[in-house]
């Protein structure tokens, strides 16, 4: 009985060990994933930062580049306005069109490339167009008057 005693104690012992051995382990492994959550943490705030200053430039650039199309805008703007015939009152000769469309194309200018308009397009789509390369390209109204009637095409000229 003794004996039984004795391997029943050295059991318990052994069950002991095992179970502090246990606990150090766990203790290990959660230490080990708190570092690696602390290191994946430290990790993503430097991602958030590196990408709130991208986008904090991205804003500025954004920024700049509104206030040059404002500027382009304005100019374009002024440039038009400059550029409008004088009113009818003022001619000498009144003609049903501007005195500056009568004159010739300047010899400098370089026409914009503008798709021909048939009667089967959205004429809406093809003012746009025209317009838009228009303005890119710089040209006056009297030009633009000028241009225009050489994009339509059979029935619609």
């Amino acid at each position: 009985m003794r004996a039984l005693q004795e391997a029943n104690e050295e059991y318990r012992r052994e069950q002991e060990r095992v179970q502090e051995e246990t606990k150090v382990e766990q203790k290990r492994l959660r230490a080990e994933a708190q570092a690696e959550e602390e290191l994946l943490q430290d990790r993503l705030m430097e991602e958030i930062e590196a990408s709130q200053t991208v986008m904090e430039e991205h804003t500025q650039t954004n920024e700049e580049l509104c206030k040059t199309n404002e500027e382009l805008l304005k100019s374009l703007h002024r440039r038009s306005t400059r550029e409008r015939s004088p009113s009818l009152s003022t001619r000498d000769d009144p003609k049903p069109f501007s005195q500056q469309i009568d004159e010739p194309v300047p010899p400098h200018y370089i026409t914009p490339k503008i798709s021909l308009f048939s009667s089967v397009q959205d004429l809406e789509n093809h003012l746009t167009t025209f317009k838009a390369q228009m303005i890119i390209s710089g040209s006056s109204d009297a030009i633009r008057c000028k241009m225009f009637m050489g994009t339509f095409t059979r029935t619609t000229l």
